[in-house]
């Protein structure tokens, strides 16, 4: 108990907090985050997997649409591929 009390009084760019939640699960604190993420909503984190895919996919699409946009001042459309899910066997 005292450990995360004064955990929550160091500065937060520490990031104790999540140093001690990483640790706790013995992993690196990127695995962690994903983790606690499925376990808290494990249909959120599939949405974000899924938006990282079609992100990582069109990132020069993206980059493009993105300058354009900053560009005009206002949005702009942009076509991106979106790839069928693949079958996990859940």
């Amino acid at each position: 108990m005292i450990p995360g009390i004064v955990a929550r009084e160091l500065p937060a760019k520490w990031q104790v907090p999540e140093w001690m939640a990483a640790r706790t699960l013995g992993l690196p604190k990127w695995e962690a985050g994903q983790r606690l993420m499925r376990a808290s909503a494990p249909d959120v984190y599939d949405y974000i997997k899924a938006g990282n895919r079609i992100v990582v996919a069109n990132q020069k699409a993206l980059d493009v649409c993105r300058k354009r946009a900053n560009k005009a001042g206002s949005a702009a459309r942009c076509t991106v591929s979106v790839e069928p899910e693949r079958q996990t066997g859940r």
